[in-house]
């Protein structure tokens, strides 16, 4: 939970990657780069998920999973606008 353990980064402008991207250099990385960029974007997702469904939201999560159709939803700026709160 790098969003809750790094503060003064929650408003640094994120690397844009694909979750599943995300997740290949997370699990082999390779070079120190591509894995600094992987949490970048990894940081802004999850940004982008509280905002959009409330910190509580987000937290219960990480012990029932994320929904299926959380998953699939782009973090784009055009989606900024809709709200997702339960």
């Amino acid at each position: 939970m790098l969003y809750l353990s790094e503060p003064s980064k929650r408003d640094s402008q994120p690397a844009t990657l694909t979750d599943e991207q995300m997740e290949q250099i997370l699990r082999n990385p390779g070079t120190r780069q591509k894995q600094e960029k992987a949490y970048a974007a990894a940081r802004g997702r999850l940004v982008f998920l509280i905002q959009q469904n409330g910190k509580v939201t987000v937290l219960t999560w990480l012990s029932n999973g994320i929904p299926s159709d959380v998953l699939g939803r782009p973090a784009t700026p055009s989606d900024q606008g809709a709200s997702h709160h339960p």
